[in-house]
């Protein structure tokens, strides 16, 4: 385990503390995490001590916990997550894969859903819901699925004949994940080396968050990323600084285009006067990079600000933002992030009806 006690003197590395500066300690390892020591829900060590856990930190006491894993992982975490002993808990739905920071800047890790319980200053309540954090990096199948072609292709991968096991094989690495439980379903039956070898390899190539087989629980709210930015843009004008703050922060993770997150921040920078707030925007504009540029005659009115705390924020803000080189997104990439978006936006539309077989 690595440790840190810090004292986070830079708003733009969080917005969670209701002061200026905050305590907070991160850690690496498998270490277990003793709900009871911070004074939390015994729940909690549920769904924190897992075994997908790769990191956790916490600011001011409130921790978010992060995890790798496969979508069966992700279906037990959520499962127990569901037990969290409160009303005010739901699960967001994001496309992935999930990356963040360590406290120092320096590490980058990689997770396949997180998990933010309040805590420390705030507790759950009805403006501080627990929330779990998922990744989708697979879209629902676009292809139908013959089930009797299926069959026979894994009966195949048995055959005598070489050439009829690789054909078989090829096959059924082309239909992708459309076939995955027909695979997992397999290798539970099977008694044939051969073929248990071969769907293991086949399913070993079909890693990733999947919404095909992500199991949501029955009793808890579901959103996805329209949902997300919607409900952030509704909480910017809460009388509650702190919600506000919160809620621009956020902005910049809710996946939504650069253009409509870079509308509601100058709106709300036109009016905002608590220098809270204004710090929060200043870090929810720096995740933009070079998105932000056409922000930066706005961002310019806040170098001579009266609070030397927003001062120095936005004057750091301008010099990362006019140093900032754009990233490129290919036209496939930007493909598959609107597939994602359309897939979980639609799954959770039908939650509790069944999806449409493509």
């Amino acid at each position: 385990m690595v440790l840190h006690r810090l004292i986070l003197a830079t708003i733009f590395l969080f917005c969670l503390p209701l002061i200026a500066q905050a305590l907070a300690t991160e850690h690496f390892g498998k270490q277990a995490f003793h709900a009871v020591q911070w004074s939390l829900p015994a729940e909690v060590d549920g769904f924190a001590n897992l075994p997908t856990r790769v990191y956790w930190r916490e600011v001011n006491g409130w921790p978010v916990f992060f995890y790798r894993g496969d979508v069966a992982a992700a279906n037990e975490a959520m499962a127990q997550f569901a037990k969290l002993k409160t009303d005010n808990k739901h699960i967001r739905l994001k496309v992935g894969p999930g990356e963040a920071k360590d406290l120092q800047q320096k590490i980058t890790i990689a997770f396949d859903w997180n998990i933010s319980v309040p805590n420390g200053f705030v507790k759950i309540g009805e403006e501080y819901p627990a929330v779990m954090e998922v990744q989708i990096t697979v879209p629902l199948p676009t292809i139908k699925v013959d089930e009797v072609a299926v069959k026979q292709h894994i009966a195949d991968l048995d055959s005598p004949m070489f050439t009829v096991r690789d054909a078989a094989n090829k096959k059924l690495r082309e239909m992708g994940f459309a076939v995955v439980t027909h695979l997992q379903a397999t290798l539970k039956t099977t008694e044939s080396t051969e073929v248990r070898s071969r769907v293991e390899t086949l399913l070993e190539r079909l890693k990733g968050i999947d919404l095909q087989r992500l199991t949501l629980p029955k009793d808890i709210r579901v959103i996805g990323p329209t949902d997300i930015f919607t409900e952030t843009v509704k909480r910017l004008s809460s009388a509650n600084y702190h919600q506000r703050g919160q809620a621009v922060h956020a902005l910049a993770s809710t996946q939504a285009d650069p253009a409509e997150i870079r509308k509601e921040i100058e709106k709300l920078l036109d009016t905002e006067k608590n220098e809270y707030v204004l710090r929060c925007a200043s870090s929810a504009v720096s995740v933009l990079g070079a998105d932000a540029k056409p922000m930066l005659p706005t961002l310019k009115k806040f170098v001579s600000y009266p609070d030397v705390n927003v001062n120095q924020a936005y004057v750091k803000l301008i010099q990362a933002i006019e140093a900032a080189k754009p990233v490129e997104r290919s036209a496939e990439e930007m493909k598959q992030f609107l597939t994602l978006r359309r897939d979980i936006q639609t799954v959770v539309e039908q939650r509790g009806k069944p999806l449409a077989k493509p």
